[in-house]
């Protein structure tokens, strides 16, 4: 049974909906009631390039030790990846 945090608060912000924001906000979770991320970019519920985000077209690569803490932070993370196709690195 996971044992529970101590709060820090009840409202964290956090700058920018990148995907540093989106994991610091996932890791804030668990010490504040409430997060709010603030994201100059409109959010479409579909993946898309975001107009303020240059190298958001450019090809990115995930190591081993990131995809394990992104499938603790997001359980189904890694399952995710491999049901869309993305290739894994060998």
């Amino acid at each position: 049974m996971k044992e529970a945090m101590a709060r820090l608060g009840d409202h964290a912000v956090v700058i920018g909906g990148s995907i540093a924001g989106l994991i610091t906000a996932r890791a804030l979770v668990d010490y504040f009631n409430q997060i709010k991320v603030l994201e100059r970019d409109e959010i479409e519920d579909r993946p898309t390039i975001h107009k303020s985000i240059p190298q958001g077209n450019h090809l990115h690569g995930l190591r081993q030790g990131r995809q394990q803490v992104l499938s603790s932070l997001y359980p189904g993370f890694a399952d995710d990846l491999r049901e869309r196709l993305v290739p894994a690195r060998r």
